[in-house]
């Protein structure tokens, strides 16, 4: 699966501070439509219930690999970079799950960034090709 730079914030409209930041790479999972966060994200982002209440989304049902489980939901700002830490995307707003920490566990992308940027793989080839315009796609993409 491949792998994206990105960055998550509270969003300030929500409490959070805009210029706490905490990057990540995320899974490029088109099946997913929900951004995957851990516990730890949140202490990360210094997230209190209290203070951020308002980018609670209450408790969903997700369908996993192993069935139907329960998560807690909220709002949360995402940016996408590139390699060199360089913003691909304006801040946009992405629904996320947040899970406990667990060893092992992937963080899957959810459906937003998908409104900012063209993705395309070619046959036989292992790279993820991103552009902020479909030319820039097809410039990109072996013969």
């Amino acid at each position: 699966m491949h792998q994206l730079h990105a960055q998550i914030r509270i969003s300030p409209r929500y409490g959070g501070i805009g210029n706490l930041t905490r990057p990540f790479l995320v899974c490029n999972d088109t099946g997913s439509n929900v951004l995957t966060l851990f516990s730890s994200d949140l202490q990360a982002l210094q997230f209190n219930m209290v203070l951020h209440i308002g980018a609670m989304r209450g408790v969903v049902q997700v369908t996993t690999a192993n069935g139907p489980a329960f998560q807690h939901s909220m709002v949360i700002d995402m940016q996408i970079l590139t390699s060199a830490f360089v913003p691909l995307t304006p801040w946009f707003e992405e629904r996320a799950i947040v899970k406990p920490d667990s060893p092992g566990d992937v963080r899957l992308s959810g459906k937003a960034m998908r409104d900012y940027l063209f993705f395309a793989t070619s046959p036989g080839n292992a790279h993820l090709y991103v552009a902020q315009k479909k030319a820039g796609i097809i410039r990109d993409l072996p013969a």
